[in-house]
């Protein structure tokens, strides 16, 4: 069987016509594909279908041996397993490869990537029996700012903040000249704990392309969450680009995971997206029986300036009933690796053109205050705040740093028992904050306003004053969401969620949102058109 190295040196013949033919041209993009006619002394030919048995009786036929002069589009989704040799051949064609450590990582680097190439090995001991057992060390005093370019180094170290800091402080820059293997990632699969990326990708050319969505790769926003993974849109989507961890943003920006959810999104089938999506979640995302959607023209541009959501602080100092359970008042997580996380944050800041910061409180969490009050060197910044600590002090500190404000607050109710009993915060006090927040958008202090209400049994009622309350407070978006089920149990969420049809209570909600003004401009309802006609 051929290695991916090995099909990059040779033209590729790929049968029948349809989306498996589609995809593979996509995703494989750096192949040099041709039209099947006849196959050349020095092509491959690549059976694209499922049901490959009638192709490979033909070629058969005509003499053509499988493994050498055919192959089935199978045997080349598979190949992406090999994750670092298939990155590698991508990326660092002409390069040294280098591997750090020769430790238990090492080996299972080499035993799950065979055909990757690897020039030179580096240990920081010596005399260890595995290293020689290579013979082909490679000094460490040669890496440095000056050879950069000439090599890739890929990590195996387990101790991922002291190689990191002692590669960077060589000039060598993460992401582009090291990387660091995912042993646990790599271990989660084979212990089928964690799908195959060949699964993956096969799942989204198999599935249907249903979906007619106006939704970008390119204008996503990257999100990060507390155990360093990174994932373009939002927390939702089931596969990240890859772990900040390992690998740098423009490094995962680059990787297999990336390259699998772009496919899905060229090819219309959304697979790794949630169906409680706002796009997705309308009845008028779903392509209609029988009908084509065009293929969407997505391409793995590297983003230089992209907008980075923070959610790898949970803490917060309210506990919301369809949030949490309880006050989370110090950053959940390991320590260490929330540290790691935010160092890479902080370094990456001069790409980062600007921030969502909203999962866990804002200005209650020390790792985004020193983001917001002190590191960012972006004038833009968009907050989403549960309101208590947006005061006169926190504006003041604000103000003159930032030329683009966008303010998002989260507000569940507009009395005191309602607001107090979803929310558990001082009404007081927080009506006070939300009427500063008026203010600095009258006088345009602020660019942007948005409000945030989720929508529940306890509440709904209250739609109409929200939105009267939010004109009279300069609001550019009245935001209305449908209640997600993140703490309750299923009897409980059944009992809250009147966007369910069949609710007791459904029929009242859907009263309340025929009225004319939530159709006005600035007033948007989560999926109004699945409830009002």
């Amino acid at each position: 069987m051929y290695s991916y190295p090995e099909l990059l040196k040779k033209d590729i013949y790929l049968t029948e016509n349809g989306k498996f033919k589609d995809d593979i041209q996509s995703f494989f993009s750096d192949l040099n594909f041709k039209e099947y006619d006849k196959k050349t002394a020095d092509g491959v030919i690549v059976i694209c279908s499922f049901d490959v048995d009638e192709w490979k009786e033909r070629l058969e036929t005509e003499g053509l041996v499988y493994e050498k002069d055919f192959i089935y589009g199978t045997d080349l989704i598979k190949l992406v397993d090999e994750t670092e040799t298939f990155h590698i051949a991508q990326e660092a064609k002409g390069k040294k490869v280098i591997v750090m450590g020769v430790g238990e990582r090492c080996q299972s680097l080499i035993q799950n990537n065979p055909n990757l190439r690897i020039d030179y090995f580096i240990d920081a001991d010596a005399k260890n029996s595995l290293f020689h057992t290579h013979e082909k060390p490679y000094p460490i005093d040669k890496l440095k700012k000056e050879t950069r370019g000439e090599f890739v180094l890929i990590v195996t170290a387990s101790n991922i903040p002291a190689s990191k800091t002692a590669l960077e402080n060589l000039g060598l820059e993460f992401g582009d000249d090291f990387w660091f293997y995912n042993f646990e990632e790599v271990t989660a699969i084979l212990e089928h704990k964690k799908p195959a990326l060949s699964e993956l990708l096969t799942n989204t050319i198999k599935a249907p392309a249903k979906y007619k969505l106006k939704c970008s790769y390119n204008s996503k926003v990257l999100d990060l969450n507390n155990s360093g993974w990174l994932r373009a849109c939002c927390a939702m989507i089931s596969l990240p680009l890859g772990n900040l961890c390992y690998n740098s943003v423009s490094g995962l920006l680059r990787s297999v995971h990336t390259k699998i959810i772009v496919l899905s999104i060229r090819n219309n089938t959304y697979v790794f997206c949630a169906p409680r999506c706002n796009f997705m979640s309308s009845k008028d995302s779903l392509a209609q029986d029988g009908e084509k959607v065009p293929r969407k023209e997505e391409t793995l541009l590297p983003i230089s300036k992209f907008t980075l959501a923070l959610s790898y602080d949970h803490s917060c100092n309210l506990e919301c009933k369809s949030c949490r359970k309880q006050k989370i008042l110090t950053p959940p997580g390991n320590p260490d690796t929330l540290d790691l996380i935010h160092s890479e944050v902080i370094r990456e800041l001069p790409n980062i053109e600007s921030f969502i910061i909203g999962y866990g409180e804002v200005f209650f969490s020390k790792y985004y205050r020193e983001v917001v009050f002190e590191k960012n060197p972006s004038d833009s910044i968009k907050f989403f705040t549960n309101g208590m600590l947006f005061n006169e002090e926190t504006w003041e500190k604000i103000k003159h740093k930032y030329k683009n404000v966008s303010l998002t607050i989260s507000m569940d109710g507009i009395t005191k028992e309602t607001f107090e009993y979803l929310r558990g915060g001082n009404f007081e006090v927080f009506t006070k904050n939300i009427e500063l927040a008026g203010r600095l958008r009258a006088n345009n202090e602020i660019q942007y306003f948005e409000t945030n209400f989720v929508v529940q049994k306890d509440n709904f009622r209250q739609m109409v004053g929200m939105v009267v309350l939010g004109k009279k407070l300069n609001v550019d978006l009245i935001c209305f969401n449908k209640i997600n089920n993140f703490t309750y149990t299923t009897e409980e969420f059944l009992e809250l969620d009147v966007y369910n049809p069949k609710h007791k209570l459904h029929d009242e909600l859907v009263a309340i949102v025929s009225n004319p003004l939530f159709k006005q401009k600035g007033v948007y309802v989560k999926n109004i058109e699945n409830l009002v006609k």
